[in-house]
C-alpha cells in the first residue's frame, strides 16, 4: 500500500495503538495517575489534532510527488483551513482563554484513562481531515445560498 492508503492504514495502526496502550495502562496500573485540570486536557487535545494533522502532512510531503500547479479556486482573500486544524487550534485558545479567566482546581485521572482519551481526539480528527473550512468576505452575505438542491445536482 503506497501513498494516501499507506498513510490512512497507517493513522489507523497508530490510533489503535495508543487506544490499546490506554486500556491495557487503565486496567494494569489504575493507581499511576496524571494531574492535570480541564482546561489543559482541552488544550492537550487540540495540540493531539494539529499534531497528527502536522505529521500526515509532512509524510505526504515526503512520500507523494509534488502537484502540479492549479489555478487558484474561490475568491481572492479567502482563509482556507482544514476542519482538524480550526478544532485544533480552538481547542487550543480556548483551553488557554479558559485556564488564564476561570481558575480551575487540579484533577488526577488514570494515565490510562487520559490515553484512551487522547487516542480518541485523535481517531475523531481523521474523520474532519478532508473538510476545509472557508473564511472569506461577503459585503451580500444575505446573497449567498449555503445549501440548494441546485447546488448538489451540479456536483
Amino acid at each position: 500500500m503506497r501513498g494516501a492508503a499507506g498513510i490512512v492504514w497507517t493513522e489507523r495502526a497508530v490510533d489503535l495503538a495508543a487506544l490499546a496502550l490506554g486500556a491495557v495502562l487503565w486496567v494494569a496500573a489504575p493507581a499511576i495517575r496524571a494531574a492535570t485540570t480541564w482546561p489543559m486536557l482541552v488544550v492537550m487535545s487540540g495540540v493531539v489534532l494539529l499534531a497528527s494533522g502536522l505529521a500526515r502532512d509532512l509524510v505526504r510531503i515526503a512520500i507523494e510527488p509534488r502537484p502540479m500547479a492549479s489555478p487558484r479556486e474561490g475568491q481572492p482573500g479567502e482563509l482556507r483551513l482544514c476542519l482538524e486544524s480550526t478544532l485544533g487550534l480552538s481547542a487550543v485558545a480556548g483551553g488557554l482563554a479558559w485556564r488564564f479567566w476561570i481558575p480551575s482546581p487540579p484533577i488526577t485521572p488514570p494515565l490510562g484513562a487520559l490515553v484512551v482519551s487522547l487516542g480518541a481526539v485523535a481517531t475523531f480528527g481523521h474523520l474532519t481531515r478532508n473538510l476545509v473550512v472557508v473564511f472569506r468576505r461577503e459585503p451580500a452575505h444575505r446573497d449567498v445560498v449555503f445549501w440548494s438542491r441546485a447546488q448538489r445536482e451540479r456536483r
